[in-house]
């Protein structure tokens, strides 16, 4: 019969090998469900954009948005263009003017797809593409430039002529400019500016004569003045934000602004 020394001997060793033999267990248990995760959980991060922006109108998106001939469109117009200079002059004549340009590694659809998202963001209501090729193999590698038109009101809104010499010897000055029509939606309509005003100054400037009014208005482009007129014997004060010039309406204007 074996002594109560052995036989505790025994039982502790059993114990012993339970409890090692759970506690391996217990560890392959947890290796399998950390090894055994499924690979669903793993999160890829997008890959960034391609191309560059650059903004060529030093304006806040405020003072564009309140320049606009209309609301920005949900979806630009995109095409294709064929001479950047020419067609900017033609847009130009349009009232488009260009707000910035795009840069793209490629024109491929991708490409496009980005320059049209890039227009959507800065609110441009057209977007002419232009393919450049670096070489004349077959397989040269092509770039993508974008170009960036926004609709923009006329910058003031009203034809003009010079006072004639009984006008302002009735006024008892010698220069201004007499308002013709005034188009509605714009800077003059805005700023309640009616046909046959008399202006006289801007931030209070005489003005000499209908040139030098153009000068005055090229000059504070994008920015509010204080014309002072005479309306029907009053002198007044109107405030009016002058909008942007488009390069055609610069070279091109001949007494409506």
């Amino acid at each position: 019969m074996p002594s109560r020394s052995t036989v505790f001997s025994r039982s502790t060793a059993s114990r012993l090998l339970l409890a090692s033999t759970l506690l391996l267990g217990a560890c392959s248990t947890i290796t399998r469900i950390v090894h055994d995760e499924p690979a669903s959980n793993t999160t890829t991060m997008p890959a960034p954009e391609q191309g560059r922006y650059e903004a060529l109108i030093g304006q806040s998106a405020d003072a564009i948005t309140e320049l606009r001939a209309a609301p920005a469109p949900e979806n630009p117009e995109m095409r294709d263009g064929k001479n950047p200079a020419a067609d900017e002059q033609m847009l130009g004549g349009q009232g488009y003017l260009r707000i910035g340009n795009g840069f793209y590694p490629s024109a491929t659809p991708e490409m496009r797809s980005i320059a049209l998202h890039q227009g959507q963001r800065v609110g441009a209501d057209k977007i002419l593409l232009y393919v450049s090729i670096a070489g004349a193999t077959a397989d040269a590698a092509s770039t993508l430039t974008a170009a960036y038109y926004v609709h923009f009101k006329p910058p003031f809104g009203a034809s003009f002529r010079d006072l004639n010499a009984t006008e302002q010897q009735t006024l008892g000055v010698s220069g201004g400019v007499n308002l013709g029509a005034i188009i509605g939606g714009t800077p003059a309509a805005s700023a309640n500016l009616l046909a046959g005003d008399a202006v006289l100054t801007l931030d209070g400037k005489s003005i000499a004569n209908k040139a030098a009014f153009q000068d005055l208005l090229r000059a504070n482009a994008g920015k509010r003045v204080t014309l002072g007129i005479r309306r029907d014997g009053v002198l007044l004060t109107r405030i009016v934000r002058i909008g942007l010039l488009p390069p055609t309406a610069r070279k091109h204007q001949e007494g409506r602004s």
